[in-house]
């Protein structure tokens, strides 16, 4: 990583810090490829204003959330109710 490349990946550890307590994300493994693909994602949401997009965003996330919960619960021995 030059230095170009290590001053964006601090600034964009510092962006997932201030934003929703995210900073922790890269303790889950992630690689700083990932990180910045996430920072990206999240940025072209912030920068949407086609609220019909947007609500399309926020369906597949909440689907995407409860699925996810149901397996995790299920993963770790829980009924996934």
């Amino acid at each position: 990583m030059d230095m170009h490349e290590n001053g964006a990946y601090h600034s964009e550890r510092k962006a997932l810090k201030q934003s929703n307590g995210l900073g922790d994300l890269d303790a889950s493994g992630a690689s700083h490829e990932e990180l910045f693909e996430i920072e990206r994602s999240v940025r072209n949401v912030q920068n949407c204003h086609d609220e019909e997009q947007l609500k399309l965003i926020c369906v597949s996330l909440v689907r995407q959330n409860f699925h996810q919960s149901k397996l995790l619960s299920q993963a770790v021995g829980g009924s996934g109710n």
